[in-house]
Formats: C-alpha cells, sequence, structure tokens
C-alpha cells in the first residue's frame, strides 16, 4: 500500500517546470535592469526545465516499473494512497503541456497528451474506487503497513472491543481481533484450544486438523510479520451441507492465529453462509 508514494517525486520535478515557465513571461516583460541578461535568461530557463524534465521521465519510468513489478508479486491493496498515482503525474502532466508549448518540440507534445489521457483515465477509475470504499466502508480501515507496523504494540484487553472487518488485497472479507495474552491464554496451544472446544461443543460442526506453520518452514525463511513468534491454523468444517460444487472450494473453514509477544491476532474469513460467519464471530467473541 504505499507503492503508490513513489510517484510523489513527479510533484516538486511538475510543479518547478511550471514555476520557471509561469515566471519567465513576467521577467520578459519586467524593467530590464543591467545586472539580469534577459535574452539569457529565456533560454537558460527553457534548457533547465528541460532537463528537470527528462529526470521527471526517467523518475515516471522507475516508479511504472516499481508499481508493475508490485501488482505481479503481491498485487497493491487499495487505500487513499491511490491517488498518489494521480496527482503527482497530474502536475507533471501540465508541466509536459507548458514545457511543449515553450519550446514547440512534436516528442514533449506528443507526451503531454498521452499522459493527459493516462491521468484523466486514472482520476476516473481511483474515483470510482473511492466512492465504492466510502460506500463499503473499507476505505477507513488501517493500511496494511500501518497495521504491520502497529501488530507488535503493546496490547491491552479494550484494544479491540470487537472484531474488525476488512478486505485483504481488497478481495477477501477478514474479520480479526487482537486478545492479549492472559492466564487464561498464554501460549499459541492454549487459544487453539479452546476454539477447538467451541467447534466440538457445536452441533454439526467438526475439527479437521491443525496446521503449525513453525512445523512447516522449521527454518524461518518464509517472510514474516516483525515481532511474530508463531502461527498456526485450526481448520474445521461447519457442517455437511453442499448446495453446489463450487462450494468444496471453500471448505474446510480456518481460524488463523498469530502469536507476538503480549498478544494473539486471530483472524478468519467470511462464509458464504450469514449464520456460518455469525458462528463463528461468537465464538471467537467468546473468548
Amino acid at each position: 500500500d504505499v507503492v503508490p508514494s513513489f510517484t510523489i517525486g513527479l510533484a516538486p520535478v511538475g510543479v518547478s517546470i511550471i514555476a520557471m515557465l509561469t515566471y519567465l513571461p513576467v521577467l520578459e516583460r519586467a524593467t530590464p535592469m543591467g545586472f539580469i541578461p534577459l535574452a539569457a535568461v529565456a533560454p537558460l530557463t527553457k534548457l533547465l526545465a528541460f532537463l528537470l524534465w527528462g529526470f521527471g521521465l526517467w523518475w515516471m519510468l522507475i516508479a511504472f516499473l516499481v508499481t508493475a513489478t508490485a501488482f505481479k508479486r503481491k498485487g497493491v491493496p487499495f487505500t487513499l494512497g491511490y491517488w498518489a498515482f494521480i496527482f503527482p503525474p497530474a502536475a507533471y502532466t501540465i508541466a509536459t503541456l507548458i514545457l511543449a508549448q515553450a519550446t514547440g518540440i512534436p516528442f514533449i507534445k506528443n507526451t503531454g497528451i498521452f499522459l493527459a489521457a493516462l491521468v484523466s483515465t486514472g482520476w476516473a477509475i481511483v474515483a470510482i474506487l473511492t466512492i465504492q470504499g466510502v460506500v463499503r466502508r473499507t476505505i477507513f480501515s488501517l493500511p496494511p503497513s500501518f497495521a504491520e507496523i502497529l501488530q507488535d504494540a503493546p496490547v491491552t484487553a479494550a484494544l479491540d472491543k470487537d472484531l474488525i472487518r476488512s478486505n485483504y488485497r481488497g478481495k477477501f472479507p477478514i474479520y480479526s481481533i487482537n486478545l492479549a495474552k492472559n492466564p487464561l491464554y498464554y501460549d499459541l496451544p492454549s487459544v487453539a484450544a479452546a476454539l477447538k472446544s467451541r467447534i466440538s461443543g457445536h452441533p454439526v460442526a467438526r475439527h479437521v486438523a491443525d496446521f503449525d506453520h513453525q512445523a512447516f518452514d522449521p527454518s524461518n525463511n518464509e517472510e514474516r510479520p516483525a515481532g511474530l513468534k508463531n502461527a498456526m491454523n485450526v481448520l474445521f468444517c461447519l457442517g455437511p451441507k453442499m448446495e453446489e460444487p463450487h462450494v468444496i472450494a471453500i471448505k474446510p473453514r480456518s481460524f488463523g492465529i498469530a502469536e507476538y509477544d503480549r498478544h494473539f491476532t486471530i483472524s478468519f474469513m467470511e462464509a458464504p453462509s450469514d449464520k456460518a460467519t455469525e458462528t463463528m464471530k461468537e465464538w471467537v467473541r467468546s473468548l
């Protein structure tokens, strides 16, 4: 979610070019002063603006490659940070069009027209995503990078008063809660045992298996959030009902338990059935 910030460098470049080329006509109309050779000011200003524009073009290319790589490897979750894809490039685009007018170079003019079309399209897309985020209330969720930084912050029992719903990577509906360590829940097995007792106490739910991430990767080579000590999944099935074959893809369900020094983070994915989701929420709330 911090990837859009790579475009921010385009803003000072674009604004600098706009400022220089906007002030140039003012200087040319000003009363000539002996120590300012106005005949030399215009070409030098245009040359500096052109060099800055080239630097901005390089920056835009690097930002594009970084963004494309991030989208390909992990995806870039939608946050308000997406507007960084719009406003800094918009400043650079306006600077490009002004520079094209000042220099008359066709390549710069065509680049400006292309960028203008690109930024306008991007503005419309991000505006729609923002409106959707406001309506669905996902736009107010803590961005993943901030959540990771705060993951191992001191936790009290009152930190999360209820489950928090978020869209992981913009498409997976996840419920999560932080549970402070205490004499009842002091390690990973104690939390897992509590959840399994809820599952076994349900009339139709069945515990399926446990998945220990430490046992799966004892070398700890996988990428992990800072401060994470251990993690496991408690797999279970909420019932034998199967209305269509596609439902097999999301059976069984799973509770994810992440252990930190002072707290646990418990999370699970929303089920297609509202009743099933409410059951899982009650099990976690009961802790």
